[in-house]
């Protein structure tokens, strides 16, 4: 009998057993963390996906002014309106990331995207299962960037709405780059995991919000020069 069928075997049963040790992790071992880190890092192949490239687009990306302006629906003063935008702008990307992290965990969305209810850490750690241990680390870090407090629903959604049309390039970077380090796929998902997805997500994040507010400042000061045109400066 020919030996290369029971080598094979071997080594499947090497590799399940260790997929099932590193599934079976708590959040208490900062050595199981690593060996989750060295994972990810080791069953990650060459990446296929040109991260550096695609956020550099957002740099030569174009927020129509118009469109730029309705998201405050002309609620404020130019000042104020223009903070407003800003800060929905970094909240709706936020979300849109959070969105990403969802699909590839295999979660599905939240009811509401703003609520004024924020877990402890006591709450997050005794939540009783692995989703409900998600959800409750995900509203209180939502609470914490401006997402459940600023905003109604439907202003948050309009925000989504406006970056997945003039920038579909975030949902691209945020899905891609999960998609990239969430492999294998079939790796069960635990509360491990779960930390570390959250950290791609803000550093992620933090990459995007740097490349959108070079654009929010251009698209700022165009806007003010086009309101100086268009209206008529009493003269002296």
């Amino acid at each position: 009998m020919s030996p290369a069928p029971f080598l094979c075997f071997l080594i499947a049963t090497q590799l399940y057993a260790g997929i099932v040790a590193i599934s079976n992790t708590t959040l208490n071992s900062t050595q199981t963390t690593q060996s989750l880190v060295d994972y990810l890092n080791a069953t990650t192949p060459s990446p296929i996906f040109d991260f550096e490239g695609e956020i550099a687009k957002i740099n030569v990306s174009f927020l129509a002014c118009q469109d730029y302006e309705q998201l405050s629906r002309d609620l404020f003063p130019d000042f104020l309106a223009g903070l407003f935008n800003n800060i929905l702008i970094k909240s709706s990307h936020r979300a849109i990331g959070f969105q990403e992290l969802r699909s590839v965990l295999g979660f599905s969305l939240p009811d509401l995207w703003t609520t004024e209810f924020r877990p402890s850490r006591e709450d997050i750690a005794a939540a009783p299962s692995v989703e409900t241990y998600y959800e409750l680390s995900e509203l209180r870090k939502r609470g914490s960037t401006f997402i459940s407090d600023w905003f109604f629903e439907s202003q948050l959604l309009s925000g989504i709405e406006f970056l997945n049309r003039h920038l579909p390039v975030v949902r691209t970077i945020y899905r891609k780059k999960l998609e990239e380090i969430r492999r294998p796929t079939d790796l069960i998902v635990d509360r491990e995991e779960i930390d570390y997805m959250f950290e791609v997500h803000s550093e992620l994040s933090w990459r995007i919000d740097d490349r959108i507010r070079r654009i929010l400042r251009c698209n700022n000061y165009k806007h003010a020069e086009k309101r100086r045109k268009t209206e008529k400066i009493p003269g002296f």
